[in-house]
Parts: C-alpha cells; structure tokens; sequence
C-alpha cells in the first residue's frame, strides 16, 4: 500500500509539474486582452490563416510556419494607431523559441515567457 501511494503521489507531481511549464506560456486571448484594457490595439496573425495564404502564394504545401500565433500591438498618434510597441511570437515548440531568444537574454527589448516571445518598448513588455 505504501508503495502504491508513493507511485501515485509522483504520478500527481509529474502532472501538477507539467502543467505549471505547459501554464507559462501566455495565451493570445490573454495577451489581447490585457493589452487592448491598457488602450493599445492588437492584431493577431493565426498561424493556420498564414500557413494556407503562404501555400496558395508559392502554389504548393510549403514547409510549415514553426509559430502558433503573432501578435502586433500598436499605439496611437493623433488618433492613429499606426504605431507597433510590440511584437509577440508564440512558437509551436520550446527550441524555436529558445533559438529566436538566444543572444538577447541580456536585451531590455526583448522577453521570453515559455514559448512565447516579445520584441518592443519596455513600457509594452511590462504587460507581457
């Protein structure tokens, strides 16, 4: 009994663990959100839309786009908002993300939360 509830109690911590990692990278909803409640507007580029248009462009299946989701956030000028503050790209796997984020660990510009990274203003990363 007491080795079923050994196994079972490391079963539970590999999934809570798994979870927790698979939870840090944020959401496209989530991330739209909390920058459009702080005035900025966002444009989302779904990696399936970009996929078919890039295959109906070369005329083939080309080779698939390595991301989940893009986001643009720009900011307004005189009533525009033309302005990009931020670019965020969600990778499908961790060793895209980790390879676009290698050099630039040290970067003010630039933030990696799981599979997710940003390049832009440091005010806009914050929210990040």
């Amino acid at each position: 009994m007491k080795k079923f509830i050994t196994v079972t109690s490391i079963v539970v911590l590999a999934i809570v663990l798994a979870t927790m990692l698979m939870a840090c990278t944020p959401s496209e909803e989530s991330l739209t959100k909390k920058y459009e409640e702080e005035g900025y507007t966002v444009t989302s580029v779904d990696s399936d839309k970009a996929q078919e248009y890039l295959d109906k462009y070369l005329e083939e299946d080309s080779e698939e786009i390595p991301v989940k989701y893009v986001l643009v956030v720009t900011d307004g000028v005189f009533g525009i908002n033309v302005v990009p503050v931020c670019v965020v790209i969600c990778f499908k796997n961790s060793d895209d993300a980790k390879a676009a984020y290698e050099g630039n660990e040290d970067s003010d510009t630039v933030k990696k939360k799981g599979n997710a990274i940003a390049f832009g203003t440091a005010k806009a990363l914050e929210l990040f």
